[in-house]
Order: structure tokens, then sequence, then C-alpha cells
């Protein structure tokens, strides 16, 4: 066998190696979207029109407190923003793909961090409800 070819067929390997990985995230992430639209009867576009709509947002900012609020508003700012970027991924530069994989980790922790501050403060107000 050619060494050339065993060398150049390993880089092709690795190479296929994120773009699997990639294929298993989509495969979770629609599978987690079919699962949200049977438990909630509607399609995830609607369900995050109403999610985001400014009379839901209202009603959540009555529960929660500011900074809870604050946190997802980066993170959709932030989406919004690098957007853009990760639709070109694959034409931007080393550096410029650092700099969105580091964005796009920041938007996860704070997606995250609303989520378990919006589900304290959700427990919160459950609780001082039962209470009554």
């Amino acid at each position: 066998m050619n060494i050339q070819w065993i060398h150049l067929s390993n880089l092709s390997a690795n190479a296929l190696k994120p773009v699997i990985q990639l294929l298993d995230l989509y495969i979770q992430t629609l599978d987690a979207i079919i699962k949200l639209e049977k438990e909630v009867g509607k399609p995830i576009k609607e369900l995050m029109t109403e999610v985001l709509k400014p009379e839901s947002l209202e009603e959540v900012s009555k529960l929660v407190p500011p900074e809870t609020l604050g946190k997802l508003f980066r993170a959709l700012i932030s989406m919004a923003q690098i957007s853009p970027k990760i639709n070109k991924f694959l034409e931007l530069s080393i550096d410029e793909k650092e700099a969105v994989a580091e964005d796009v980790k920041r938007v996860e922790r704070d997606l995250e961090e609303f989520v378990d501050m919006l589900k304290r403060s959700l427990s919160d107000v459950k609780q001082l409800t039962s209470d009554y």
C-alpha cells in the first residue's frame, strides 16, 4: 500500500469525526424537539413565538427577578449577533471559529443559568402560593 494514501485516508477519517459528532447532536436535538412537540401539542416554532411574545415575557417578569430575565435577554441578543457567523462557520478563520465557539459557550451558560434561576423562582412562587 502507498504510505501517502494511508496518510490521506487517516486524515479523511479524522476529518469526518466532527461531522459524525455534529450529526449525532443534530439527531439528539431533533429527538428533543419531537418529544417537546408531542408533550405540548404544538410545533416548536409556534411554542417559541408564544413564549417570546411581549405578553408572555411580561408575565414571566412578574414572577422572576430582573437578573433572571437579564440572562435570557443577553442570550437572545448574543444569539442574534453570532447567528450569521454560525451559518458561515466553515468559511471563518481558525481564530474566528474559536471566538464563535466561545460566544456559543457563553450563550449556553446564560441559557442554563436562566433556566436554573427560572426554576428556582417558580419553585419559590409555588411554595408561597401553597402556603395560603
